[in-house]
């Protein structure tokens, strides 16, 4: 059996514990600028109409008398380590999605903690108790049920009123299809809004008429490749099918992420390629803090502008010969991309972000720096000793706060400001 557990308004919550004085205000978190988007939405503030992703002027005008707050990437960080090693002491079977969010496959330890319904409880209670955070979880014997389940346990909104959740919803083994039946096609995982469209010009509203379609009438709706996605998860459901390699009765263990990025809209349109070059250099900077944190280097990088005009988007990319975990050298690429970029106007929208992960490996004290590719610098001591800064200036961080300290190239012009620690 699996457990699905989502922590309920993440960011907006741990705001409140933080100071209690907004327990019971509408608290949105999220870019403050002209152009920033809402990431999280109390429930006081969700009655209002905001959600994630609503842009923050939208936002404002909605909910006036909300209190809009920046975040705190570090406290919701070191927040969510301290939630996934409460649950890892339930299951070392554990996949986690996001910050907020994780699969738990509880199968074998029933005998020690009590039914999986008896865990959720154990759980909720223990993160409640420890952590002041309100959770929602889901059980099913089927990954995206669960999940499923999860957002049926949650609070609702309705009547622009707070309707208290069940905070635990389980899907018992072989009524699977007796829970999906009534529910919109739109709260299946993975169906994006184009094909929610697609499904209710069609006339198809609930998985229910999903489920009693012909494989044919599917594909004509959605194509062959969703249709026959769409039919392998309802016929699992339906025989309860375990271990077929279909992967939504498995979890992925050792959990590490295919790519990680940073991306920034800015107040106003930046035009020179001097300015976006700090930036590049700050965005480096936070995504290989995240990578170093997962154990794991990166050998592809990629650079993202977005355009104020026409909103066009495009994206550079640059494999390496080895992988590294460091800004310095990421922030090089990056900017070495930049460089042979023709602006056609202002930017609205930078991102720098890394993929084709592997895991790092300790080869001891004597390893003479190979992994690391030559073009980037020729002595592969001083990579080394750069290496062991970053991770320094990491321990910095964990101690004080995020912006402690920084990399001087990631500073412009006014921006440069000094702090005592």
């Amino acid at each position: 059996m699996i457990l699905h557990i989502d922590l309920d308004a993440f960011f907006a919550m741990l705001e409140v514990r933080k100071n209690p004085e907004l327990k019971g205000k509408p608290v949105i978190v999220g870019g403050l600028g002209k152009r920033g988007v809402v990431s999280t939405a109390s429930y006081e503030a969700r009655v209002y109409g905001v959600g994630s992703a609503l842009p923050m002027v939208t936002a404002k005008r909605l909910c006036p008398n909300g209190v809009f707050l920046s975040g705190d990437g570090s406290y919701y960080g070191k927040a969510s380590k301290q939630i996934m090693r409460i649950l890892y002491n339930y299951t070392p079977y554990l996949q986690p999605v996001s910050v907020d969010e994780a699969y738990l496959d509880v199968s074998g330890v029933v005998k020690l903690f009590g039914s999986p319904y008896e865990i959720a409880k154990k759980i909720r209670k223990e993160i409640l108790e420890e952590m002041e955070l309100p959770s929602s979880i889901g059980i099913s014997s089927i990954k995206r049920i669960a999940k499923m389940a999860s957002e049926h346990a949650k609070p609702k909104i309705k009547d622009k009123k707070i309707w208290e959740g069940k905070g635990i919803v389980e899907v018992p083994l072989g009524k699977e299809i007796e829970f999906l039946r009534p529910l919109n096609i739109a709260e299946i995982p993975g169906v994006g809004k184009k094909s929610n469209e697609k499904f209710e010009k069609a006339g198809v509203k609930t998985i229910g008429q999903a489920i009693d379609m012909e494989l044919i009438e599917l594909e004509k709706i959605v194509g062959i490749a969703a249709a026959s996605n769409l039919k392998n998860l309802f016929a699992g459901e339906k025989s309860n099918v375990k271990n077929t390699g279909k992967g939504d009765t498995k979890l992925k263990f050792n959990f590490a992420p295919k790519s990680l990025s940073h991306e920034e809209t800015f107040e106003e349109d930046v035009f020179t390629k001097e300015e976006l070059s700090h930036h590049i250099v700050r965005l480096s900077d936070k995504v290989m803090r995240r990578l170093r944190a997962t154990g794991h280097k990166a050998s592809r990088i990629s650079l993202k502008l977005r355009y104020s005009k026409g909103f066009k988007t495009i994206t550079r990319n640059v494999t390496l010969e080895s992988p590294v975990d460091s800004a310095l050298f990421i922030s090089k690429k990056a900017k070495e991309l930049l460089t042979k970029e023709v602006l056609v106007g202002g930017v609205r929208l930078i991102g720098v972000g890394v993929s084709v992960l592997e895991a790092q490996q300790d080869f001891g004290e004597d390893f003479d720096g190979g992994g690391i590719q030559d073009e980037l610098f020729d002595d592969t001591s001083y990579i080394q000793r750069w290496e062991t800064i970053e991770r320094f200036v990491d321990d910095i961080r964990d101690k004080f706060e995020e912006d402690s300290i920084k990399l001087g190239s990631s500073l412009f012009r006014s921006s440069v400001r000094a702090k005592n620690l």
